[in-house]
């Protein structure tokens, strides 16, 4: 069993080694569909177990009077970067891994950055 704290651990830790494997296929072996499939679904698979956790881990934070609000709010960020994910996803260049590889590596970065900064 585990709890919050492992949960986002692995989650992120999962997300953060396919921006890597994504890298290595790059550069060292030949780009192939099935490496980029299953390095897509590590990220996202290791992305859905930090999004339960941090909901709700986030809501225990906030006052039971405002939770709906903080919920909302939530929403409304991740909705609004999702959006400015798929406009810039349309600029990468679609005949190379290496942007997506970038990609997948800084939001892992980012997420871990941000698990950092709320445990300390």
């Amino acid at each position: 069993r585990f709890d919050l704290e492992s949960t986002l651990r692995i989650g992120l830790g999962i997300s953060l080694l396919s921006g890597v494997i994504l890298l290595v296929v790059h550069y060292c072996l030949e780009h192939s569909l099935l490496f980029f499939m299953l390095s897509a679904s590590a990220y996202l698979f290791g992305m859905s177990m930090v999004w339960g956790p941090s909901t709700s881990r986030a809501l225990l934070q906030v006052p039971i009077q405002k939770r709906g609000m903080a919920s909302a709010t939530r929403s409304l960020l991740i909705t609004g970067i999702q959006s400015l994910g798929s406009m810039l996803g349309g600029i990468l260049d679609p005949f190379s891994l290496l942007p997506l590889a970038y990609v997948f590596l800084f939001t892992a970065i980012g997420a871990i950055v941000a698990y950092i900064f709320a445990t300390v």
